[in-house]
Protein backbone atom coordinates (compact mmCIF):
# COMPACT_ATOMS: atom_id res chain seq x y z
CA UNK A 1 0.00 0.00 0.00
CA UNK A 2 1.39 3.53 -0.81
CA UNK A 3 1.97 5.97 1.64
CA UNK A 4 -0.27 8.30 -0.04
CA UNK A 5 -3.34 5.96 1.27
CA UNK A 6 -1.98 5.36 4.49
CA UNK A 7 -1.64 9.40 4.82
CA UNK A 8 -5.86 9.56 4.21
CA UNK A 9 -6.47 7.31 6.94
CA UNK A 10 -5.33 10.00 9.99
CA UNK A 11 -7.31 12.56 10.69
CA UNK A 12 -6.65 15.88 12.48
CA UNK A 13 -6.91 14.05 16.15
CA UNK A 14 -4.06 12.28 14.86
CA UNK A 15 -0.54 12.98 15.68
CA UNK A 16 1.44 13.94 12.92
CA UNK A 17 4.66 15.55 14.21
CA UNK A 18 7.00 14.77 17.54
CA UNK A 19 9.76 17.08 18.85
CA UNK A 20 11.85 17.63 21.37
CA UNK A 21 12.69 20.90 23.65
CA UNK A 22 15.94 21.81 26.01
CA UNK A 23 13.18 21.81 28.75
CA UNK A 24 12.17 18.39 29.31
CA UNK A 25 9.30 18.52 27.01
CA UNK A 26 7.61 16.92 24.45
CA UNK A 27 5.58 19.09 21.55
CA UNK A 28 2.90 17.45 19.47
CA UNK A 29 1.25 18.43 16.94
CA UNK A 30 -2.12 17.06 15.02
CA UNK A 31 -2.33 16.68 11.09
CA UNK A 32 -4.00 19.88 10.35
CA UNK A 33 -7.60 20.34 10.09
CA UNK A 34 -9.73 21.84 7.46
CA UNK A 35 -9.03 24.97 7.90
CA UNK A 36 -4.94 24.74 8.07
CA UNK A 37 -5.09 24.56 11.65
CA UNK A 38 -3.70 21.85 14.28
CA UNK A 39 -4.00 20.37 17.86
CA UNK A 40 -1.31 21.38 19.66
CA UNK A 41 -0.39 19.65 23.12
CA UNK A 42 2.86 20.38 25.01
CA UNK A 43 3.79 17.50 28.08
CA UNK A 44 6.88 18.62 30.29
CA UNK A 45 8.28 15.78 32.02
CA UNK A 46 9.85 15.03 34.96
CA UNK A 47 12.62 12.85 33.63
CA UNK A 48 13.95 11.87 37.23
CA UNK A 49 11.42 10.35 38.29
CA UNK A 50 10.69 7.68 35.42
CA UNK A 51 9.27 10.49 32.75
CA UNK A 52 6.50 11.22 35.16
CA UNK A 53 4.19 13.76 33.55
CA UNK A 54 4.64 17.35 35.34
CA UNK A 55 2.78 19.70 33.25
CA UNK A 56 0.19 19.26 29.54
CA UNK A 57 -0.73 22.32 27.79
CA UNK A 58 -2.94 21.61 25.23
CA UNK A 59 -4.85 23.84 22.54
CA UNK A 60 -7.13 22.89 19.43
CA UNK A 61 -9.09 24.80 17.07
CA UNK A 62 -12.63 26.06 17.26
CA UNK A 63 -14.21 26.25 20.54
CA UNK A 64 -13.07 24.15 23.04
CA UNK A 65 -15.69 22.38 25.05
CA UNK A 66 -16.44 19.73 27.42
CA UNK A 67 -17.44 17.49 25.21
CA UNK A 68 -14.83 17.82 22.44
CA UNK A 69 -12.31 17.79 25.93
CA UNK A 70 -13.62 14.34 26.60
CA UNK A 71 -13.59 13.12 23.32
CA UNK A 72 -10.00 13.75 22.67
CA UNK A 73 -7.82 10.67 22.36
CA UNK A 74 -6.26 11.87 25.73
CA UNK A 75 -4.22 8.48 26.30
CA UNK A 76 -3.18 7.88 22.56
CA UNK A 77 -1.17 11.58 22.61
CA UNK A 78 0.29 11.13 25.85
CA UNK A 79 1.35 7.30 25.24
CA UNK A 80 3.19 9.05 22.28
CA UNK A 81 4.28 11.88 24.27
CA UNK A 82 5.95 9.12 26.42
CA UNK A 83 7.59 7.17 24.06
CA UNK A 84 9.08 10.00 22.45
CA UNK A 85 10.53 11.49 25.77
CA UNK A 86 12.18 7.74 26.79
CA UNK A 87 13.55 8.01 23.00
CA UNK A 88 14.91 11.43 22.75
CA UNK A 89 14.89 13.61 26.40
CA UNK A 90 17.69 10.77 27.95
CA UNK A 91 19.54 12.84 29.21
CA UNK A 92 23.36 13.31 28.04
CA UNK A 93 22.00 11.87 25.10
CA UNK A 94 19.65 14.22 23.70
CA UNK A 95 18.16 13.33 19.82
CA UNK A 96 16.51 15.69 17.76
CA UNK A 97 14.33 12.46 16.34
CA UNK A 98 10.56 13.79 14.84
CA UNK A 99 8.49 10.84 15.58
CA UNK A 100 9.37 7.52 17.67
CA UNK A 101 9.23 4.05 15.60
CA UNK A 102 6.76 2.83 18.34
CA UNK A 103 4.03 5.49 18.16
CA UNK A 104 4.53 5.73 14.83
CA UNK A 105 3.53 2.10 14.46
CA UNK A 106 0.70 1.82 16.63
CA UNK A 107 -0.32 5.27 14.82
CA UNK A 108 -0.96 2.93 12.15
CA UNK A 109 -2.42 -0.07 13.63
CA UNK A 110 -4.82 2.31 15.09
CA UNK A 111 -5.86 3.13 11.50
CA UNK A 112 -5.98 -0.16 10.12
CA UNK A 113 -8.37 -1.24 13.08
CA UNK A 114 -10.92 1.85 12.72
CA UNK A 115 -10.52 0.60 8.73
CA UNK A 116 -12.34 -2.44 9.88
CA UNK A 117 -14.65 -1.36 11.64
CA UNK A 118 -17.20 0.94 11.58
CA UNK A 119 -16.52 4.71 13.34
CA UNK A 120 -19.36 6.63 14.93
CA UNK A 121 -16.88 9.25 15.15
CA UNK A 122 -16.49 9.92 11.59
CA UNK A 123 -20.44 9.51 11.40
CA UNK A 124 -22.55 13.14 10.91
CA UNK A 125 -24.77 13.63 14.42
CA UNK A 126 -25.10 14.13 17.62
CA UNK A 127 -22.02 13.73 20.15
CA UNK A 128 -21.85 10.93 23.05
CA UNK A 129 -22.75 7.29 23.20
CA UNK A 130 -24.25 5.58 20.47
CA UNK A 131 -27.78 4.21 20.99
CA UNK A 132 -29.23 0.93 20.66
CA UNK A 133 -29.89 -1.15 17.71
CA UNK A 134 -34.06 -1.80 16.71
CA UNK A 135 -33.19 -5.21 18.34
CA UNK A 136 -32.67 -3.84 21.77
CA UNK A 137 -36.17 -1.66 21.53
CA UNK A 138 -38.19 -4.79 19.92
CA UNK A 139 -36.80 -7.05 22.84
CA UNK A 140 -37.53 -4.35 25.42
CA UNK A 141 -41.53 -4.17 23.85
CA UNK A 142 -41.90 -7.65 23.74
CA UNK A 143 -41.44 -8.11 27.66
CA UNK A 144 -43.22 -5.18 28.11
CA UNK A 145 -46.20 -6.66 26.74
CA UNK A 146 -45.44 -10.02 28.23
CA UNK A 147 -45.53 -8.58 31.73
CA UNK A 148 -48.65 -6.32 30.61
CA UNK A 149 -50.10 -9.81 29.76
CA UNK A 150 -49.19 -11.34 32.87
CA UNK A 151 -51.13 -8.66 34.50
CA UNK A 152 -47.96 -7.24 36.38
CA UNK A 153 -48.68 -3.54 37.38
CA UNK A 154 -45.55 -2.01 37.26
CA UNK A 155 -43.87 -3.84 34.29
CA UNK A 156 -41.01 -0.32 33.84
CA UNK A 157 -40.04 -1.34 37.60
CA UNK A 158 -39.87 -4.88 36.51
CA UNK A 159 -37.70 -4.48 33.43
CA UNK A 160 -35.43 -2.04 35.35
CA UNK A 161 -34.77 -4.69 38.13
CA UNK A 162 -33.63 -7.17 35.50
CA UNK A 163 -31.71 -5.09 33.01
CA UNK A 164 -29.83 -3.30 36.26
CA UNK A 165 -31.25 -0.21 34.84
CA UNK A 166 -32.82 2.42 36.53
CA UNK A 167 -36.62 2.94 36.02
CA UNK A 168 -35.75 5.98 33.81
CA UNK A 169 -33.60 4.16 31.41
CA UNK A 170 -36.75 1.74 30.92
CA UNK A 171 -39.17 4.80 30.68
CA UNK A 172 -36.61 6.14 28.01
CA UNK A 173 -35.92 2.57 26.14
CA UNK A 174 -40.01 2.52 26.24
CA UNK A 175 -40.10 5.20 24.34
CA UNK A 176 -37.64 4.97 21.41
CA UNK A 177 -39.86 1.23 21.49
CA UNK A 178 -42.77 3.89 20.77
CA UNK A 179 -41.22 5.76 18.21
CA UNK A 180 -40.46 2.67 16.50
CA UNK A 181 -43.64 1.53 16.41
CA UNK A 182 -43.10 -1.70 18.87
CA UNK A 183 -45.47 -0.33 21.49
CA UNK A 184 -48.95 1.14 20.86
CA UNK A 185 -48.70 5.30 21.37
CA UNK A 186 -48.98 6.24 25.23
CA UNK A 187 -52.31 7.34 26.54
CA UNK A 188 -52.22 9.35 29.60
CA UNK A 189 -53.67 7.61 32.83
CA UNK A 190 -53.39 3.97 31.23
CA UNK A 191 -50.36 1.73 30.81
CA UNK A 192 -49.30 0.27 27.75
Amino acid sequence: MADMEKVEWFGPNDVNFCGGTSDDAVDLLSFPWPDDSRTVMRVWFDIEHDYRVRTVRFSMPGRMTASEIRRFPWSYWLETADAFAREALVPGRRSSARFPQAASTKAVREAEKALTRPSSANVPGRPGRPGHPDEHYQAIADRYLELRSKGVRNPTATIAVEQFVNRNTVAGWLRGARERKYLPPARPGKPG
